[in-house]
């Protein structure tokens, strides 16, 4: 819950059903007043209800402030953890290439903050742009990128050629209509193009062990967190073939986890040493069809 200073005096909450299904069963699994972490008692998502109006936490993700504030009480960690992202995002690309998903051509990021997994992937594709809500974010992006624009899902008419392959990695949870930004993003999908979401694991062995203080409840940003059947659901209730789903592993610096359990120690040492966390992420991989929503 490392952003929920920034919203400590903001009322504007709705309530929701599961964003997946829009059921309006479900059992309660955590209780942070004033939000819950609501489990839909027909798909299995987990979902955030009450949840803060889009157009509030809108504000947050179009401020620069919002990556200065990416881990409590650690300043600017996201800069802080480039090393940890370029490794894990290495990572990342050598699964692709394995499943041999890593196709070339054209390749767009949604949700590319400062650029780091396109500076790694950038050697791979002839062509490659992102987009991100930060002033800051597109600025440091550039350098990495044939193309960087400044938005959300909107904005993906500007692109005037279709993609092979769109990825997304730590977005989809913070999506208040995920059914909405898996049809854009399909529709700037060349057919047979391939979409990549990239999400903290729910329901996971970290999950089971740390319950409540679970690492991804980042409240009152993610208002989504995804299983192996929640983020199937979503590729298949749109269309998608091929889809696989599989776990990964995520690298952070020491400071950063320690963090997580309220020890604040920040110095070149525990900044410097990486640890490896395995199941900590979820890729869900589908390939556009002439069945696939837009």
């Amino acid at each position: 819950m490392y952003t929920a200073k920034l919203f400590k005096d903001n009322k504007r909450l709705e309530e929701t059903n599961c964003i997946i299904c829009h059921s309006s069963n479900y059992i309660l699994l955590h209780d942070f007043q004033p939000f819950k972490i609501l489990r839909c008692i027909d798909c299995n998502t987990a979902y955030l209800s009450p949840r803060l109006e889009e157009a509030e936490i809108m504000k947050i993700y179009q401020s620069d402030e919002y990556f200065k504030c990416y881990s409590e009480n650690i300043s600017d960690s996201y800069d802080l953890q480039k090393e940890s992202l370029r490794l894990t995002f290495k990572q990342f690309i050598k699964i692709l290439m394995k499943k041999k998903l890593i196709t070339g051509g054209r390749l767009l990021e949604i949700g590319c903050a400062y650029g780091n997994f396109l500076a790694e992937v950038r050697p791979l594709f002839n062509y490659t742009a992102g987009i991100d809500f930060s002033d800051e974010a597109v600025e440091k992006a550039k350098d990495y990128a044939d193309v960087i624009i400044k938005g959300g899902i909107e904005q993906l008419d500007l692109f005037d050629k279709d993609f092979d392959t769109i990825i997304s990695t730590n977005v989809i949870e913070h999506v208040y209509n995920p059914h909405e930004f898996v049809s854009k993003a399909c529709s700037k999908l060349s057919y047979n193009g391939t979409l990549i979401l990239i999400t903290p694991k729910f329901d996971g062995i970290w999950y089971h062990l740390l319950k409540s203080k679970w690492h991804s409840f980042k409240i009152p940003e993610h208002i989504c967190f995804y299983n192996k059947s929640s983020m199937k659901k979503l590729f298949s209730d749109n269309g998608f073939n091929n889809i696989q789903i599989f776990s990964a592993s995520h690298a952070f610096p020491l400071s950063v986890i320690l963090s997580k359990f309220k020890i604040n120690i920040s110095n070149n040492i525990v900044n410097s040493l990486n640890i490896w966390l395995p199941d900590v992420m979820i890729i869900g991989i589908g390939m556009k069809s002439n069945k696939t929503r837009i």
